[in-house]
C-alpha cells in the first residue's frame, strides 16, 4: 500500500513540475516574443527557453512514463490475486444468496484481463472446484471451451500447479455434466413410462 502511495506522490510532483513549467513558458510566448529570462546566472532569450523547457518536458515525462509502468506492473502483479478473491466473493454471495449467477467466469475473466489479468491462480480453479462439488454454482458457469483455450495458452513455464488445478476443474465439470444428462435421462424415461 505504502508502494502505491509513494507512486501517487512521485507523480503529482511530476505532474506538478511539468505543468508549472507549461505554464511558465506559455505566459513567456504571450507576453512578448523577445522576453528574455533569467536561468542561473545566464540570460537566455525565447528560442533558447522554449528549447530548455521541452528538454525538461521530455526529462520529466519520461519520469512520468517510468513511474507508470512501475504502478501499472505492481498491479498487474497483484491482479490475479484480486481476481481469486473477487471469484471467492462472488460465490460466497450466490451460496449465501441462493440466487443464479448472470455473468459466466469467462466473462469475468475478461473484465479482468482488460485491465491486465494473464494468469489465474491455482487457488481459483480449487474453488470453483469445490463451488461445483457443494452445487454452489452450476457446471454451465464455466464454460468447458473456455478452460481448455486458456489451458492451452498457457506458457510452457507455467507451474505445474495451475495445469493440475485446471484439468482437475475440466474433469470435474465433465463429471457433473454426465450426471446431470443421466438424470435428465432417467427423468425423461420416467415419465414417458408414467404416461403409458
Amino acid at each position: 500500500m505504502t508502494e502505491i502511495v509513494s507512486h501517487d506522490r512521485f507523480m503529482t510532483f511530476e505532474l506538478k513540475e511539468f505543468s508549472q513549467s507549461l505554464v511558465s513558458t506559455f505566459q513567456l510566448i504571450n507576453e512578448n516574443e523577445t522576453v528574455e529570462i533569467t536561468s542561473g546566472e545566464e540570460r537566455l532569450d525565447l528560442k533558447n527557453y522554449w528549447n530548455l523547457w521541452i528538454e525538461n518536458s521530455k526529462n520529466i515525462l519520461k519520469k512520468l512514463i517510468d513511474g507508470i509502468k512501475e504502478a501499472y506492473s505492481t498491479i498487474v502483479e497483484i491482479l490475479p490475486e484480486i481476481f481469486d478473491c473477487f471469484i471467492e466473493g462472488i460465490l460466497k454471495y450466490t451460496r449465501i444468496s441462493q440466487k443464479e449467477l448472470r455473468f459466466t467466469f469467462k466473462q469475468f475473466f475478461y473484465l479482468f484481463e482488460l485491465i491486465g489479468l494473464r494468469e489465474i491462480r491455482a487457488r481459483t480453479f480449487n474453488r470453483i472446484s469445490a463451488a461445483l462439488q457443494w452445487k454452489i454454482c452450476p457446471s454451465s458457469w464455466i464454460d468447458l471451451d473456455f478452460l481448455n483455450n486458456y489451458r492451452n495458452s498457457l506458457l510452457y513455464n507455467t507451474s505445474e500447479n495451475i495445469k493440475d488445478s485446471i484439468i482437475n476443474l475440466i474433469d470435474m465439470i465433465k463429471m457433473i455434466q454426465r450426471e446431470e444428462y443421466s438424470n435428465n435421462q432417467f427423468e425423461s424415461d420416467l415419465k414417458r413410462i408414467l404416461s403409458e
